[in-house]
């Protein structure tokens, strides 16, 4: 009886070490598969990782679209984007600046604004397929993402829970626009209306002879 106890006892310890090779060799393997990861990171991954437009994307969903989206350099005073021109892709600035420039027939070019890290461009073309209604030219040595919709229809198949945190972030920008938009607007027209009581400028909602314009 005690052989018995002896060799089941000398099995189990066996085993247990077994096990104990087992897990350590799977504890080294996940250490070098987390470490490969950290290594082989894109160099633009953690820039991106604390916008906005990425603050809900885990680092392999951000990785995955990486993967799909290499970014491009730019060097300062290159063109992004060209005004008239047709393109079904957004762009993403990764690292650096641009500048977004409205060229105006008779008139000298105007700078609307300037683009920094983590703010995104073009994306109304996605939806409505239009020329480009302005130039985007990078202000320093620029580093963008373009996202076209061939690009988010495959990143949505291969990785559906990312692509849809990457959809709701854009509409939650787009909507914060929209209201800043419709402000600016209000306020333009009660600049407007403010000096046509002045007699200064002719209120926008009349014609010239002071008629009210009804649509």
């Amino acid at each position: 009886m005690s052989s018995v106890s002896a060799t089941i006892r000398s099995g189990y310890g066996g085993f247990s070490l077994v096990c104990s090779v087992f897990r350590i060799k799977c504890g080294i393997s996940l250490a070098k598969r987390v470490i490969n990861q950290m290594t082989t990171r894109h160099p633009v991954h953690d820039k991106l990782k604390v916008c906005s437009v990425f603050r809900n994307f885990e680092d392999n969903e951000l990785a995955a679209l990486l993967e799909l989206a290499e970014p491009t350099v730019f060097a300062a005073g290159q063109a992004i984007v060209r005004q008239g021109e047709v393109e079904n892709a957004m762009y993403l600035i990764a690292e650096g600046s641009a500048d977004v420039i409205l060229h105006a027939v008779g008139s000298a070019d105007v700078r609307l604004c300037t683009l920094h890290a983590g703010e995104f461009f073009g994306e109304l073309v996605l939806v409505d397929h239009d020329p480009r209604s302005a130039d985007v030219t990078a202000a320093e040595d620029c580093t963008a993402m373009r996202i076209s919709v061939g690009l988010m229809q495959r990143f949505a198949a291969e990785s559906p829970v990312a692509a849809f945190k990457l959809n709701m972030a854009v509409l939650e920008i787009l909507g914060r626009r929209l209201r800043e938009s419709n402000s600016r607007y209000t306020e333009s027209l009660a600049i407007i209306s403010a000096l046509s009581e002045e007699g200064t400028v002719m209120n926008p909602a009349e014609d010239s002879s002071g008629e009210k314009i009804v649509a």
